[in-house]
């Protein structure tokens, strides 16, 4: 990725160089994040052969499983942000090229604002749908309808993925289509930005479901 941005025809002022040191940071927690993930399935290697209860709950057993439970949480924290950096820096980059006219300005046409502020929060792993229809928001992200969920369903732009860790919940996310279709937004007019981005919020907002 970094390598395709360097060859890009852009001014490379402070906000490329910015940009540039966000991937080059990503790159390298995505890299931590792989290796605690392999520590943690190197942990749980010696367990795979027990057979019997009384092996699974020794204490050598035991400390196996919480040695993989702290390399996984490491893992997943490694990447926490990693999908707001990612579109921070899309957003930082699309603004400069805005600015400096080097960009087209194009909108998908029929995404309206609500349609926008949903995908948004989507791409950043802000929204999951439980199977009673309640909506789990986290972030720092609008209140999404499940309306809104549904219509950019239908329009294939966001699919659901069942949680590995919570069989009754279903992690929204972005198909191929959508994350072009977030990609167009980047470079329409600051009004049509202003008006679907989601409000400032504090920085760690408490976690919240909307029942629709």
């Amino acid at each position: 990725m970094q390598e395709k941005l360097v060859g890009l025809p852009l001014h490379q002022g402070q906000t490329f160089r910015s940009v540039q040191a966000r991937l080059r940071q990503l790159a390298m927690l995505a890299t931590d994040s792989s290796e605690a993930l392999a520590n943690a399935t190197d942990a749980l290697a010696p367990t795979r052969g027990i057979t019997s209860l009384e092996e699974l709950g020794a204490p050598w057993a035991m400390g196996a499983r919480q040695l993989a439970r702290d390399a996984v949480a490491a893992g997943r924290d490694f990447m926490a942000f990693g999908a707001q950096d990612c579109l921070a820096a899309a957003e930082a980059l699309a603004a400069d090229l805005r600015q400096r006219g080097s960009c087209p300005s194009k909108r998908p046409a029929g995404l309206s604002p609500a349609q926008h502020a949903g995908l948004r929060a989507i791409a950043l792993g802000h929204v999951a749908v439980s199977d009673d229809k309640t909506v789990h928001l986290h972030g720092d992200s609008r209140p999404v309808a499940i309306a809104t969920i549904r219509s950019l369903e239908a329009r294939g732009l966001t699919t659901r993925e069942v949680s590995p860790l919570h069989w009754f919940w279903s992690r929204c996310i972005p198909t191929a289509d959508g994350h072009r279709a977030l990609a167009a937004t980047l470079t329409a007019p600051a009004t049509f930005l202003s008006a679907s981005a989601p409000a400032s919020r504090p920085s760690r907002p408490t976690p919240h479901t909307t029942n629709l």
